[in-house]
């Protein structure tokens, strides 16, 4: 059985974890903003180099967003019991083969 205080410090973890993401998506905006600004000044209607940055890094984020906002979810009680009703045979009227 999960503890309360167990709960708790997976939640301070998580937290950190979006908060985390979140800064990192700050920086890759603001560097990303920078570059964009860089290269309207000093080359505009030139070739567009910093896409590469952009489109690098943007994927990283984007797996680093998936990991922390949908990659952890755990299945709720309710999922849980679902299951476990199901593979009893409760849901479908039969129980499993083995």
């Amino acid at each position: 059985m999960v503890t309360d205080e167990e709960i708790r410090q997976e939640a301070v973890e998580r937290l950190k974890e979006r908060r985390g993401f979140y800064m990192h998506l700050g920086v890759y905006v603001i560097v990303n903003a920078i570059l964009f600004f860089t290269w309207l000044i000093s080359t505009p209607g030139a070739y567009y180099w910093p896409v590469w940055t952009t489109l690098g890094w943007g994927i990283g984020i984007s797996f680093h967003g998936f990991s922390v906002l949908v990659g952890k979810n755990e299945p709720s009680e309710s999922r849980i019991a679902r299951e476990v009703d199901r593979m009893r045979g409760g849901a479908s009227g039969h129980a499993p083969s083995a």
